[in-house]
């Protein structure tokens, strides 16, 4: 239904999310400009499988033949295997840590600033709201992926990119809702997630007594995630 309204009201770009996995998701009827991948974590195993490449497979599936893939992943397995598919399809792919390069300049609890780099392009100053310091990774792929379009013909300016960035807010992920006392709200629900905000809450809070309220559903791994954060 979405992708019948999206033509008729002749869009120029959709950002469509994966629902689950990729392969059998209903998304993947799309032929995408950008192909991204932030990262591969454990979540809906009763469908994707228990081991991380059995859910990368699933994730892959999102590549088609001479498109473009932009990917944070950080696992060597993981990225080799992303290479070769990307190869078998005549992809072409932006990696951060290969192609990709940033530097944190600056972070507290009104945001965060840091240096970009993009093969050979380079962005001295760029600034997010979003606190946590993987949304550093998650801004770097988003500002690839808009690289690609600019290839494609698409125009799109630094400008362009420096504001997007900047007035993207993301509410329900390590979301500081009140300062007095401080309160934040995260919605991450799964252990790659939970992992963000323990090492987000020990950056941003090193000395606060914290108090954890958690609810989490009984799919999940939530004896890890508790192991995880109970500290």
């Amino acid at each position: 239904m979405v992708f019948k309204y999206f033509a008729e009201e002749k869009v120029d770009l959709a950002v469509v999310e994966v629902g689950l996995g990729g392969r059998l998701d209903a998304t993947n009827v799309v032929r995408p400009e950008v192909a991204v991948i932030t990262g591969i974590s454990q979540d809906h195993v009763q469908f994707l499988g228990h081991r991380r490449r059995d859910i990368a497979r699933e994730k892959f599936a999102i590549i088609k033949q001479d498109t473009a893939v932009v990917s944070g992943l950080q696992s060597r397995v993981l990225r080799e295997k992303l290479k070769e598919i990307c190869r078998s399809n005549r992809a072409t792919l932006l990696l951060v840590g290969e192609d990709i390069f940033y530097w944190l300049i600056r972070a507290d609890l009104t945001g965060q600033e840091f240096r970009l780099k993009i093969k050979d392009d380079i962005f001295p100053s760029l600034k997010i709201k979003l606190l946590g310091r993987y949304q550093l990774g998650n801004a770097a792929v988003a500002a690839a992926a808009i690289k690609f379009l600019q290839e494609k013909g698409y125009r799109i300016s630094k400008r362009h990119i420096q504001e997007g960035l900047a007035e993207t807010a993301w509410p329900g992920r390590f979301d500081l809702v009140d300062t007095n006392p401080y309160i934040i709200f995260d919605g991450g629900h799964n252990l790659e997630a939970v992992r963000n905000l323990k090492e987000s809450l020990k950056s941003y809070f090193p000395d606060k007594k914290i108090i954890l309220v958690l609810g989490i559903m009984s799919d999940k791994n939530w004896h890890l995630m508790i192991r995880t954060l109970a500290p």
